[in-house]
């Protein structure tokens, strides 16, 4: 505990969200003496951890993970340290699921045309990406520019949940034009990215 101390005063202790082993969103934490209180989330695709009741980390996860019927849940604990409480919850699946849950459960069991058919039944500004996302992993890149593109130059939605799908096909967009060495349209890009959206938002 004491270790852990120092390294939180240190600022060398990070709150991790991660993917495969990889890091999707690191932020550093700071730790007052006393109790740890840590409450992990998913609600749709935004991920959050919650340290003491303050410290927070979201990431937006466009698509979940493939799961087995069974599903799993762990903690990994050092053995020095108790563990006062540990509790869990989970939602059950919809009875009646919506085209995106539909669609988000195809594109993780690699149904892309299914999940494609799914999310063509929306407009919204998430299944639009999704749909755009289905198409490139069925290697159809020029729909996949194209719905990109539409999707980037609409209007930017005033709802937070809603802007990241604009912004997540800009960035896509960008890579996109990188690979191509189309440096031109690039500049174009990062432009508009920086007119439309904060560095935070980026």
């Amino acid at each position: 505990a004491a270790s852990v101390m120092q390294a939180a005063a240190d600022n060398r202790l990070h709150l991790l969200i991660l993917r495969d082993g990889q890091p999707l969103r690191r932020t550093p934490v700071s730790l007052a003496p006393g109790p740890l209180r840590l409450l992990a989330t998913r609600e749709g695709s935004r991920l959050t951890l919650i340290v003491n009741d303050e410290r927070t980390v979201v990431f937006d996860d466009p698509f979940p993970l493939a799961h087995d019927a069974t599903g799993a849940f762990g903690v990994y604990w050092p053995e020095q340290v108790a563990i006062v409480e540990l509790h869990g919850e989970l939602l059950r699946t919809p009875a009646d699921p919506s085209p995106l849950e539909q669609g988000d459960a195809l594109f993780a069991q690699g149904e892309f045309a299914g999940a494609l058919s799914a999310y063509q039944q929306l407009q919204t500004p998430e299944a639009r990406y999704k749909a755009a996302r289905a198409k490139d992993l069925l290697g159809e890149q020029a729909e996949y520019v194209a719905m990109l593109e539409e999707l980037f130059r609409d209007q930017r939605p005033d709802n937070a949940q809603e802007r990241q799908w604009p912004l997540m096909a800009g960035v896509r967009l960008l890579l996109e034009r990188l690979r191509a060495y189309d440096y031109e349209t690039v500049d174009k890009l990062l432009i508009d990215l920086n007119a439309g959206y904060s560095f935070e938002e980026i």
